[in-house]
């Protein structure tokens, strides 16, 4: 009984970030890796607090930190990576820290102040499909915020999961910085284009000159 007391279930979006190449950092220079992760840890804990977020745990390098809302869960994934972008600037590329970052919007359970559940382990295992720098997010966590932001996402495809019974849709976040990058080329549709579709973006005729489509065009769409 003291346990099921203890114990909460909630709706919570999870963010989950990971250093890139720690292991390997650690094994070439382990006083300066773990000078890295301090000033990681100092640079995660102050925007977590100015978001709102709770820290779950610390497992090495990884954070687990939970949010009551997942448009603030991403803005406080897209402040993180924007403060350690700014921080490698004038740095050496050995004194640069970089962090992949996953979202998913899901069912946890909170218990003895750590979480676990489908929820929790969907977020750390979309996190190596990000960049380096970068960010994914499950089709849950783009379901809510698609109409919240002017950020663009790039469909990644459905991914299958360890120990995951299925295979959630992941979409990598386009960063502001790289969508200023690449808005040239045109390599990112923009958002309105591509929203409520599961495949890979088309790109359509303006709307002022599409000619009348045929009826198997009218299939694609």
């Amino acid at each position: 009984m003291a346990d099921q007391e203890n114990s909460v279930r909630r709706l919570a979006a999870i963010m989950f970030t990971d250093m890139v190449n720690y292991s390997k950092l650690m094994q070439q220079d382990e006083a300066g890796t773990l000078k890295l992760l301090e000033d990681q840890q100092g640079i995660v804990n102050t925007i977590l607090k100015d978001h709102g977020g709770l820290q779950i745990k610390t497992i090495g390098d990884a954070f687990f930190s939970q949010f009551d809302s997942v448009l603030v869960a991403l803005n406080c994934g897209i402040k993180i990576q924007e403060t350690l972008r700014e921080f490698n600037a004038t740095r050496n590329v050995s004194q640069k820290i970089n962090i992949r970052i996953g979202i998913h919007l899901g069912d946890v359970e909170i218990k003895d102040d750590d979480a676990y559940g489908d929820g929790v382990n969907i977020a750390s295992r979309i996190e190596p499909f990000a960049d380096a720098g970068g960010i994914c997010i499950t089709e849950d966590v783009y379901r809510q915020v698609m109409n919240k932001t002017d950020l663009n996402f790039r469909p990644l495809g459905k991914k299958e999961l360890k120990n995951i019974s299925y295979s959630p849709e992941v979409y990598k976040v386009i960063l502001p910085w790289e969508d200023r990058q690449h808005s040239s080329g045109g390599d990112y549709p923009s958002e309105k284009d591509r929203r409520g579709k599961k495949s890979k973006p088309e790109e359509k005729p303006s709307p002022t000159h599409a000619p009348t489509p045929s009826a198997s065009e009218k299939k694609n769409w």
